[in-house]
């Protein structure tokens, strides 16, 4: 069963014309037949999977679950939910702390079986929101590079990471996940995509700015421009004396990050 849920996106409802609570939705009905016509994963009624937030304490009912393998299918879920008006919560790994919000479609960000990525010559990677940062970390260390900074659970996928800010570890010295953002990709409530980058003339430079750390509010983070550094295969061990106070090994601990940027 899946942790819980990241609501990147939200389609809200015209008023009086949301459908009521607990809502039946069985394998014949007309949005499962819509949302299977366009979507080439899993599409699923109501079951006991992804009902639980991260506690694993909340417990909301699904009306429909569609697991995405590619673009096309996240695109032909919102057109089909936008049209039908009916609310969209996006999923990616499951670790976000946000508790269930009341919906009807869950929109599952499958994890590809591979990491989708491209190496550039810019010295940049540009990477699907589905994919998972670990999985993606581990791949760019057969090419010598890394991504600045990293979460401090690596199963994250990249969406989800940086539509909730990418704050990890090395944030402290390389800033957060969204701060290695070069370009997005974003689909819309409509489902129409588009690449946005901080140079726009138009408003895709406020698209950008808003889209990371927004929690979805803007669209689905589809894929990822991020800058990497070059990979460094060592490991730190520091060792204290008993008598130790806080702040003297902080001040231990920074020295230690900050020895490269002086050697």
């Amino acid at each position: 069963e899946a942790k819980g849920y990241l609501p990147m996106f939200s389609q809200p409802l015209p008023p009086r014309k949301r459908p009521p609570q607990g809502i039946t939705i069985g394998k014949d009905h007309p949005l499962v037949t819509a949302l299977r016509a366009g979507v080439n994963g899993e599409v699923s009624p109501p079951g006991s999977l992804y009902v639980r937030d991260f506690s694993r304490l909340q417990r909301k009912p699904l009306a429909v679950s569609v697991k995405t393998t590619a673009t096309e299918d996240v695109i032909h879920t919102l057109k089909t939910a936008y049209a039908s008006k009916f609310p969209v919560y996006v999923r990616g790994a499951g670790y976000s702390a946000a508790p269930i919000p009341d919906h009807l479609i869950a929109l599952i960000n499958n994890r590809p079986p591979a990491p989708e990525f491209d190496l550039t010559e810019r010295g940049t990677v540009i990477v699907s929101g589905r994919t998972r940062l670990n999985d993606l970390e581990q791949a760019l260390h057969g090419y010598g590079r890394s991504l600045p900074a990293l979460p401090a659970l690596q199963f994250v996928s990249v969406g989800g990471w940086l539509s909730a800010g990418g704050y990890g570890l090395r944030s402290h010295k390389h800033g957060a996940g969204i701060d290695s953002v070069r370009r997005l990709h974003l689909i819309g409530s409509e489902g129409v995509g588009r690449w946005c980058a901080p140079d726009d003339p138009d408003d895709g430079a406020d698209l950008f700015r808003y889209a990371l750390g927004g929690f979805g509010a803007f669209g689905v983070i589809d894929q990822a421009e991020l800058l990497t550094i070059p990979y460094q295969p060592y490991t730190t061990m520091l060792f204290y004396d008993d008598g130790i106070t806080p702040v003297a090994m902080c001040e231990a601990l920074i020295s230690q990050a900050t020895a490269g940027e002086n050697a």
